[in-house]
């Protein structure tokens, strides 16, 4: 069993950054953390069900709301500034969430606009180079994330569909010639990683991206 607890986190802004902490009641080894899309809450099937897992996994859990994406303006923002806040919001929080206790293995989970916090953190938190990633719905598209990966060459997860629009597949089986990743496409699935009109299919497709977690974990 879990406690579930807020921590005294603070965004970039200096205002405290909205959050769960599922903490195991016995010694956890393992913390996960997981970065949120835009509009697509860690309350949500792509992010709860993987946290859900990790806890399940005796690890402690960190789920976090970003303070940037609610700063006027931000919309304006070049994407270097917007990261700069977002990923700043996120070292926040793993710096927060790693005084919790002595972790042996750090997992850090991206939905989306999370990828580019994960790309962020690769570039700019030399320590969590060792940690494993898990992109979901990555944007592949962005140089920024290719880059960024192709340089670090972090152990890595990467899900996607392949009826979601902001997927290439070019780009990603390029990223993959890249290093030893894994990487798991679901059939039909949009950027929600569900199958339009098939809540079985897209049930079955949730269950499939719940055991290559498991099994790229277990395996590392």
């Amino acid at each position: 069993m879990e406690e579930i607890l807020s921590l005294p986190i603070r965004g970039m802004d200096g205002a405290p950054l909205t959050n769960t902490f599922f903490r195991q009641k016995e010694e956890a080894s393992e913390l996960a953390v997981f970065f949120p899309g835009r509009g697509y809450t860690c309350a949500m099937p792509v992010l709860y069900y993987p946290t859900r897992l990790m806890v399940q996994r005796g690890a402690d859990a960190l789920t976090i709301e970003y303070n940037a994406t609610r700063e006027a303006g931000f919309d304006q923002l070049d994407m270097e500034e917007r990261l700069r806040r977002l990923g700043n919001d996120a070292r926040n929080a793993v710096e927060v969430a790693l005084t919790q206790r002595k972790y042996q293995r750090v997992v850090l989970f991206g939905k989306s606009l999370g990828s580019l916090v994960l790309a962020w953190l690769l570039v700019h938190e030399p320590e969590l180079l060792h940690a494993t990633y898990v992109w979901l719905t990555p944007l592949v598209r962005v140089p920024f994330l290719r880059e960024a990966v192709r340089r670090a060459k972090p152990q890595s997860l990467f899900i996607a569909g392949d009826a979601d629009p902001l997927f290439d597949s070019d780009a990603m089986q390029d990223l993959m010639k890249q290093g030893d990743f894994h990487l798991l496409v679901l059939s039909g699935a949009n950027h929600s990683l569900e199958i339009e009109g098939d809540l079985e299919a897209t049930l079955k497709g949730m269950s499939l991206m719940l055991r290559t977690l498991d099994e790229f974990l277990q395996k590392g």
